[in-house]
């Protein structure tokens, strides 16, 4: 089982990554589009980490 601060460091490398990659060109507009936003984000992350 991964640490805390193994997963720590996990999320904050995906939202600096989601910083640096999505907020140049997009405006977040409510909470549901955040999550749809981040959805998106992290299966083309995942299918592009295969």
């Amino acid at each position: 089982m991964p640490s805390i601060l193994a997963l720590q460091g996990f999320a904050e490398r995906r939202v600096g990554s989601v910083q640096r990659e999505y907020t140049e060109w997009i405006l977040i507009l409510n909470g549901r589009y955040l999550h749809a936003v981040l959805d998106t984000y992290t299966d083309q992350s995942a299918s592009a980490d295969c």
